[in-house]
């Protein structure tokens, strides 16, 4: 699924290719969508219902990079924790 975590005025995402949604399925432990396309309309979806004052940005990153993130910082590989884990790259990223 697709969860946004907001921060001044953006709202990163985490966002798979289809090249590697089938690894994010494998890794995550919370319900993902089959497909990518399956995804990709769910992404649609919840993109449109976002304020229109807030940028979307993108993050894309590799399946098993979140994984990693997510039990270091001990947290299950769940929507609310890729989120953090979008935000988290996002403010790293802002930091450079």
């Amino acid at each position: 699924m697709v969860q946004f975590a907001v921060t001044e005025g953006f709202a990163p995402v985490l966002v798979w290719t289809e090249q590697n949604y089938e690894r994010a399925r494998q890794i995550s432990e919370d319900y993902m969508p089959q497909t990518y396309t399956g995804w990709q309309i769910i992404f649609a979806i919840a993109k449109a219902r976002i304020p229109k004052n807030l940028e979307i940005v993108c993050v894309y990153a590799d399946p098993d990079d979140v994984a990693r993130w997510c039990r270091s910082n001990n947290r299950k590989v769940t929507i609310g924790n890729r989120a953090a884990y979008a935000l988290a790259h996002y403010q790293r990223q802002k930091l450079q």
